[in-house]
């Protein structure tokens, strides 16, 4: 209540000890000499404090723990997260060790040139065949035979009814624009035969051209 009171109050209970002196015959005033005005304002201001360090004590009780938390976090140093990457392990591979031989094999295209261009004899020669059993051998002759061995006359020359080639091997290798291959040929003819036989045939033919883009232009013969 005391600390309550006003300023109104104040001065209310400043006219109650006047009230009081003059209660009080003279010589015998009260026995306090402080108004009572001042005593309450002294209650109210020490009221006041009492708050005021109360407040104080509360605030700084929990000022602490936050003062503790904010030195603690500052003082923690963010540690450094390292993370460890290991590389995948790659394959181990032996090195592969070449011994080299003492007769080392030589892979070279010539082999695979040759078979192509012998192949490529045997279908020629096909051809002429083809084209004597069709034409007469006086115009097969013009495109295929060497100059040596053309017919010189249509008329006259073994009729060919029938020429296969049967197989062929390699002979005598110069180039691919010269070279030799001994032919089996089975041949059948109408009349004689002249030179030739009917049946089987074996022969040397040797294929020569001028370039790679000219014909060939073949010799035959009984041996090599």
């Amino acid at each position: 209540m005391i600390a309550n009171m006003g300023k109104d109050d104040a001065m209310a209970a400043g006219g109650d000890v006047d009230d009081l002196r003059l209660a009080f015959p003279p010589g015998a005033e009260p026995p306090f000499r402080t108004p009572v005005a001042a005593l309450v304002a002294t209650a109210v201001r020490k009221g006041r404090r009492r708050r005021i360090v109360t407040l104080s004590v509360k605030a700084a009780l929990f000022a602490v723990p936050v003062i503790a938390a904010v030195v603690v976090f500052a003082n923690v140093s963010p540690g450094t997260v390292t993370s460890t990457v290991r590389p995948a392990s790659s394959p181990s591979y032996a090195p592969s060790q070449v011994t080299p031989s003492s007769t080392p094999t030589v892979t070279s295209t010539a082999s695979f040139d040759r078979s192509a261009v012998y192949n490529q004899a045997a279908a020629y020669l096909q051809s002429f065949l083809t084209s004597w059993q069709k034409n007469g051998l006086y115009a097969a002759g013009q495109k295929y035979l060497d100059p040596s061995q053309r017919p010189n006359q249509t008329q006259g020359n073994p009729v060919l009814k029938s020429g296969t080639v049967t197989r062929t091997q390699p002979g005598e290798w110069v180039s691919a624009d010269h070279f030799t291959v001994q032919a089996d040929l089975d041949l059948r003819f109408s009349g004689d035969a002249g030179a030739w036989g009917n049946g089987a045939n074996d022969r040397f033919v040797t294929f020569v051209r001028s370039s790679a883009s000219a014909p060939y232009q073949m010799t035959f013969a009984t041996g090599p």
